[in-house]
């Protein structure tokens, strides 16, 4: 592997771990602990299910983006552009 892909290995293992502790910390938290003690099938569900709910909203918002950004690109009127860019901004974290 290239030094740049080494390092955005490691920059997604890093900020996969630090979301990991988080969120295992406040479930935790919110669900009384012992989470290895407890029946977990439900629970796989309902997030698998969520998780595919997650995604294709993404891809349908990475549609929208292309589209916004396309048509921004092709004009020339600043307002459009103004305009088209807020919406793009939106739908961004």
């Amino acid at each position: 592997m290239t030094p740049e892909e080494q390092s955005h290995m490691k920059m997604c293992i890093i900020e996969f771990s630090e979301l990991m502790e988080k969120k295992y910390i406040q479930g935790q938290e919110q669900h009384g602990g012992s989470l290895w003690l407890k029946p977990q099938t439900n629970n796989i569900i309902e997030e698998v299910v969520d998780l595919a709910h997650y995604v294709m909203t993404k891809r349908q918002q990475e549609g929208i983006l292309r589209t916004l950004v396309e048509a921004a690109l092709k004009s020339d009127d600043a307002e459009i552009k103004d305009e088209t860019l807020k919406r793009v901004l939106e739908l961004l974290p």
